[in-house]
C-alpha cells in the first residue's frame, strides 16, 4: 500500500505523506483528476496546425464552386423566406453600383418596399433593411454599421440573423463548404431579364421559393465567386465581395485538403493500434469520446488496441502538461493535392505521421476551436471537435466545475491510485 500511495503522489507531483494524512491525499487526487492531471496525445507535430476544412462537396447558389449552374436555383430559394427592413431611406445616397447587364439590372432600393411586400414581414427584422436589393453577399456575415454604406464596395447591414449559420442553420451543414454566402447577388425583374437576355449575357436567373414575383442572380453580381460570361461591365474591375474564397467563413475544406477517406498507409499493425476508422475522416480521434458506430464527424471510433483516450494513443507524451491537441479534430490528407501553395493561402500546416508511415495528416483540414485561422476574418462554421477549449479532459487550466463532465474520458492511473488508497484505510 505504501509503494501505490507514494506512486500515486508522484503522479500529482506532491510528496509521501503519513498515513494520518491518507484521507486528504486522496481528496488531492481526486482533485487532480477534476483538473485533467492527466492525459497528453504524443503527436506533438500537430499542435500548431491552422485552417480547418472538412466536407468535399460544396452546396449554395454561386458559379464556379464545383456546383451545377441549375442547382443554384434551389439552394438560394430556400433562402427567401424573408423580409427586410424598412430604414432603407437612409442609405439612398450612398455609393451607387458598375454599369449592369440593361433589363437584368438589381431591382434596387427604390424598390425595397415591392420586395418587402412580396417576401411578407415575417422575416424583416431578421434579415435587414436592404437584403437583395442590391449587389452584395448579403449572407457573409460581414455587417456594416451605421448609416455610409459604400455599395460599389458591396457593403451591407444585417439583421438579428446577422451570418450565414444564423440565417440558414436549419437548412444545410455548416460542417461542409457552404461557400455560397460569400457570394454577391441581387433580386431581378425577371419581365425584363428574360430567358433571351440571361443567356444574351450569359448568367443564371432563378425563381424564389417564397414569393412567385421574386428572382434573383448571382452572377449579374461579379466577384471571384461568379459573374456573366459574356458581359463586360464598367469598370470591369467591379467586385462586390468582401471575402475572398480562401477568406470566406464557411469555405470549411481548403480545395485539394479534403480528408482522404482512407488510413491504408499506417499499415496493419498501426491500424490495430489505433483503429480501424482512425484519421479517415475529420473527429478528435484521441480524445477518448468513443462512438461504435460513428461514421461521420465530429464522431469517431474507438476500436484499436490503444485507442481508448489520449493517454493510451501515446503514452509517450508529457502529460503534466496542457495538450489541447487531445481534443483537436483532424484526418489524413493528399500531400500531392494539399500542396504548399494551397497550404500557404489557407493557412494550413500539413505533417507526416508520428507512426512513421508514409502518410499525411492535418489539423487544418477539420473545424474546431482549438487551431487558429490564418486566412479567415472570423470563424462562424464548422466545429469538428467533441469538447469545447474548457472541457478537454487534457487541459491542465480547466476549472474543477468544468471538468467534473469529462471525468470518465480521462486516463486510469490517478483513479486506480486513489481507488487503491481507499482500499488501504
Amino acid at each position: 500500500t505504501t509503494t501505490q500511495l507514494e506512486q500515486a503522489m508522484i503522479l500529482v507531483g506532491a510528496k509521501p505523506p503519513a498515513k494520518a494524512s491518507i484521507l486528504a491525499l486522496i481528496a488531492l487526487l481526486l482533485l487532480a483528476v477534476a483538473v485533467g492531471g492527466v492525459g497528453a496525445h504524443g503527436r506533438d507535430a500537430k499542435k500548431d496546425s491552422v485552417l480547418h476544412a472538412k466536407a468535399t462537396s460544396i452546396r449554395g447558389h454561386q458559379a464556379g464552386l464545383g456546383r451545377r449552374q441549375e442547382d443554384k436555383d434551389d439552394d438560394h430559394d430556400d433562402h427567401d423566406d424573408h423580409d427586410h427592413d424598412h430604414d432603407h431611406d437612409d442609405h439612398d445616397d450612398h455609393g451607387k453600383q458598375a454599369t449592369m447587364p440593361t433589363g437584368c439590372e438589381c431591382l434596387g432600393k427604390s424598390n425595397i418596399e415591392a420586395i418587402h411586400e412580396a417576401l411578407g414581414e415575417a422575416n424583416e427584422e431578421r434579415l435587414g433593411s436592404t437584403y437583395g436589393s442590391y449587389c452584395a453577399a448579403f449572407d457573409d456575415g460581414k455587417c456594416a454599421t451605421g448609416d455610409d454604406i459604400h455599395i460599389e464596395d458591396g457593403e451591407h447591414k444585417c439583421g438579428t440573423a446577422d451570418n450565414c449559420k444564423a440565417m440558414w442553420g436549419g437548412m444545410y451543414d455548416f460542417n461542409m463548404n457552404q461557400a455560397w454566402c460569400c457570394d454577391s447577388w441581387c433580386y431581378v425583374n425577371r419581365t425584363t431579364c428574360t430567358d433571351a437576355k440571361a443567356s444574351e449575357y450569359g448568367i443564371t436567373v432563378s425563381k424564389s421559393r417564397a414569393s412567385a414575383d421574386l428572382y434573383f442572380s448571382y452572377d449579374v453580381c461579379p466577384d471571384s465567386y461568379s459573374k456573366p460570361s459574356r458581359f463586360t461591365y464598367d469598370p470591369p474591375t467591379a467586385n462586390y465581395q468582401q471575402f475572398n474564397m480562401s477568406q470566406c467563413p464557411f469555405v470549411v475544406a481548403a480545395p485539394g485538403c479534403e480528408c482522404t477517406g482512407t488510413n491504408m498507409a499506417l499499415g496493419s499493425e498501426e491500424i490495430a493500434k489505433h483503429g480501424t476508422n482512425y484519421g479517415k475522416w475529420c473527429a478528435a480521434w484521441d480524445d477518448g469520446m468513443c462512438n461504435a458506430s460513428a461514421t461521420v464527424g465530429p464522431w469517431h471510433t474507438c476500436d484499436g488496441s490503444i485507442a481508448a483516450n489520449c493517454s493510451t494513443h501515446w503514452p509517450d507524451s508529457n502529460f503534466n502538461e496542457t495538450q489541447n491537441w487531445c481534443c483537436d479534430a483532424w484526418c489524413y490528407v493528399d500531400p500531392n493535392t494539399c500542396t504548399e501553395e494551397v497550404q500557404q493561402m489557407y493557412g494550413i500546416d500539413v505533417v507526416k505521421s508520428n507512426t512513421m508511415a508514409n502518410i499525411y495528416f492535418s489539423y487544418g483540414a477539420c473545424s474546431d476551436e482549438y487551431s487558429a485561422v490564418s486566412s479567415q476574418e472570423t470563424r462562424m462554421v464548422a466545429n469538428l471537435a467533441q469538447y469545447d477549449k474548457n472541457e478537454c479532459p487534457w487541459n491542465l487550466d480547466i476549472t474543477v466545475g468544468s471538468a467534473a463532465s469529462v471525468l470518465p474520458h480521462v486516463a486510469g492511473a490517478v483513479v486506480a491510485a486513489a481507488l487503491a488508497l481507499a482500499a488501504a484505510i
